[in-house]
Formats: C-alpha cells, sequence, structure tokens
C-alpha cells in the first residue's frame, strides 16, 4: 500500500501537521483511494504504527522531520520526503517510476543529497531540502 498526505488534493505540505491520509494500493495505478484517513485527533507518535498497520510500504510525502521520518523507516516503511503536487499525478509518477524528477520536488528543493536505504526500486537519491535536515513546522 501507497500512503500520501492530503491537502485541497495536492500533497500535504508537511506530513508531521497533516490532517488526512490517502491509501492507494500500490500495485495498481488505481485513479482513487482505497481509503481516506481522518488523522485530526492522531497523535504524531501514533502514525507511523497507524500506517503499518494498514499495511503501507511506502509513505510519499512533502515535509517531514528527521524524527518522523525515522519514526516511519522503523516501521519498515520507505519515505519519498520532499515532494509536491497533485495526488493523482504524483500516484502515477510513482507507478511509472517517475517520482523523483524534479517537477514534483517542493518549491526551494532543488539540491541532491546522497541517502542510501529508500527502497529498492528507487534511485538512492532523494531531495533535501535546501540543506535543511527537519522541516519546518507548518499545518495542512
Amino acid at each position: 500500500m501507497l500512503a500520501v498526505p492530503e491537502h485541497r488534493g495536492r500533497i500535504s505540505p508537511v506530513f508531521d501537521t497533516c490532517r488526512t491520509v490517502l491509501i492507494f494500493d500500490a500495485s495498481t495505478q488505481a485513479d482513487r483511494a482505497c481509503l481516506r484517513m481522518c488523522w485530526k485527533n492522531v497523535p504524531c507518535d501514533r502514525r507511523p504504527r497507524e500506517l503499518k498497520s494498514l499495511g503501507v510500504g511506502v509513505l510519499i510525502c512533502g515535509g517531514i522531520s528527521r524524527w518522523m521520518a525515522h519514526q516511519v523507516e522503523s516501521q519498515s516503511i520507505d519515505v519519498i520526503p520532499w515532494r509536491s503536487g497533485e495526488i493523482l499525478e504524483i500516484v502515477r509518477a510513482y507507478h511509472d517510476g517517475e517520482i523523483m524528477q524534479a517537477r514534483f520536488s517542493m518549491p526551494g528543493c532543488s539540491r541532491f543529497r546522497r541517502r542510501l536505504g529508500y527502497g529498492n526500486h528507487l534511485s538512492s537519491y532523494i531531495w533535501s531540502p535546501c540543506g535543511h535536515d527537519d522541516a519546518e513546522e507548518g499545518t495542512s
């Protein structure tokens, strides 16, 4: 399963504070989410376990704090951070192997940072937010 935090049809700018998460079947190129979860009242520390309990194997998100990324990865979930765009476009890009293209990068995030272990099917390069390790606080 594939999880994408959503805000008004786009990827939520900060995973840690998102209110809605869409779950897609990662094995098919679905045009609709299998599940829409309201996370308004789900504490930050429970979110990674919630994803794991739903069988999520990949999280595509915008900004994410280093702490949260480690918590999600500790549940054996691959994190593809610093992505931006319309939800269905992002899901299609993931299925087409194009998710790491610059057009899906969050604004201002144009530097590569070498990081191993972010999924076997993806390049070992992920986007880093302008040299910062933690996402700035935000709301979605």
